[in-house]
């Protein structure tokens, strides 16, 4: 008789947690929730290189020299968020009357010239390869002829402009 005295309250206490603890759901109830997920997204950078130095080979002395053809790499890395293109110039920044320099059959001066315009470029990466050609007329010493391009860079951030 001992034992069934022990044995409806531990009945009873099982039958209360449940009944607690359970939440009964009918086919009629919604339960409905929401998440708001955000995340921003801000502009990097942009970045322009150009290979550094171009050696031609070597050309013997004459009256008129055709130095030769030489290919150039340049990379644009765009994280700006725009894709509107970009533009990118050159020019020397030494004369000498006596050289013919061109870039993508552009003749270089000492005044910029425009070398590269996309109207479009690409989130990453834009790669793109330039002809080099040199040549010189009337030079009477052998020796070693150097010139520097100046390389201009720009975004084609284009607006339309209204009257």
């Amino acid at each position: 008789m001992m034992k069934k005295i022990y044995f409806i309250p531990f009945l009873v206490s099982i039958f209360l947690s449940f009944s607690l603890g359970v939440k009964t759901i009918s086919a009629e109830d919604n339960l409905e929730g929401s998440t708001a997920i955000s995340a921003q997204v801000v502009a990097g950078n942009t970045s322009f290189s150009i290979e550094n130095e171009i050696l031609f080979d070597s050309q013997t002395l004459s009256n008129q020299i055709d130095i030769g053809l030489k290919e150039i790499e340049y990379v644009v890395t765009d994280y700006s968020g725009t894709v509107n293109g970009y533009e990118i110039t050159a020019k020397l920044l030494d004369i000498d009357p006596t050289r013919t320099l061109k870039v993508a059959d552009v003749e270089l001066s000492d005044a910029s010239s425009f070398i590269v315009s996309s109207n479009s470029n690409i989130v990453g990466e834009n790669t793109g390869i330039l002809d080099v050609s040199l040549e010189y007329k009337g030079i009477s010493e052998a020796k070693t002829y150097t010139t520097i391009i100046e390389w201009t860079y720009s975004s084609s951030h284009t607006s339309e402009i209204s009257e």
